[in-house]
């Protein structure tokens, strides 16, 4: 073996021990836990960081990632992780539900139209004239979704009854009086330039379970005891169930799709919308129908968003 090939030998050699502790350093992995962002979203993050030999493991079950790449990539994508994986904003969000009379179509004629029928007012008009109000608020963390319960109604015209029956509230022919509760879905999520994207749904169900057609009456007989013949035949004993009735659960909401409508909000700044046609129209109008005795008053809602404090 010729002296040329034994050192070139012994130059790869010390190159190898040379690169060893980057290898080695390089092939070493890191458990990352993930706390608020879903974990496929995580793991797309910290995999945009990484170099083109790193890669990352997503445990969905323990919430962790593991990220095997160099200590430069791996400080990188750490980074990038923290930037997003943060608690969501949190908001308060005021709806306000105005009763109204329109006195002038042309006054809502020039204001923003939104998706659902929905009318945005820009100010309010000298033309439109307001009656009795109701608020509620609620908490609600950026991308979830929350419900607004505003009370219930009764639908008294046929009309609203006859439109109520298409979604299963009531059926087309009862003459029966069912009371409905209302309210809104809110969803929010920030935007730029300082502005909070919003989400509005409506949504009715009925107040009361209805009863199943194959429902059985129920009877609960106590038995009593002996040795307590003074105490209530149901205190103190397992009642006798006879007949028993199947479980019955209140009804779920039913959301008015069609009505549905989104819109960009600043923090802290009222807005005012109205439901002006179609589905938006028929809510507000079953919304009213118990106070508005004309059958053409206008629903209103003042929506207020604002952040809160420490979040």
């Amino acid at each position: 073996m010729s002296d040329s090939f034994q050192g070139a030998r012994w130059i790869a050699w010390w190159l190898w021990l040379l690169l060893l502790p980057a290898v080695v350093h390089a092939a070493e992995a890191e458990r990352w836990p993930v706390r608020y962002l879903p974990m496929g979203e995580a793991r797309a993050l910290v995999k945009s960081a990484l170099s083109p030999t790193g890669s990352v493991v997503a445990l969905e079950s323990l919430h962790l990632l593991v990220v095997r790449d160099d200590a430069d990539h791996r400080k990188r994508a750490r980074a990038l992780l923290a930037q997003y994986d943060r608690p969501p904003n949190q908001y308060r969000v005021t709806v306000e539900i105005i009763e109204a009379m329109e006195s002038d179509d042309e006054a809502l004629q020039a204001a923003a139209r939104l998706p659902g029928g929905w009318l945005r007012l820009e100010g309010q008009s000298e033309a439109i004239d307001y009656s009795g109000t109701r608020q509620w608020s609620l908490l609600l963390l950026a991308g979830r979704e929350g419900m607004v319960t505003t009370g219930e109604v009764q639908p008294f015209r046929r009309r609203i009854r006859r439109w109520l029956a298409g979604y299963g509230l009531l059926r087309r022919e009862s003459v029966d009086l069912v009371a409905l509760t209302s309210g809104f879905f809110v969803r929010l999520q920030p935007g730029g330039d300082n502005q909070v994207e919003v989400a509005l749904q409506p949504w009715l169900a009925r107040s009361q379970p209805s009863l199943p057609a194959d429902a059985k009456p129920e009877l609960l007989i106590g038995l009593g005891t002996a040795t307590a013949p003074a105490a209530s035949p149901s205190v103190g004993s397992a009642p006798l169930r006879l007949n028993a009735a199947p479980q019955m659960e209140m009804p779920k909401p039913v959301r008015i799709l069609h009505a549905a409508t989104h819109l960009r909000v600043t923090p802290g700044r009222p807005v005012e919308l109205v439901a002006a046609r179609g589905e938006s129209q028929r809510f507000g109008r079953t919304l009213l129908g118990a106070s508005d005795t004309s059958g053409n008053g206008a629903l209103h809602i003042r929506l207020l968003v604002e952040r809160v404090d420490g979040e």
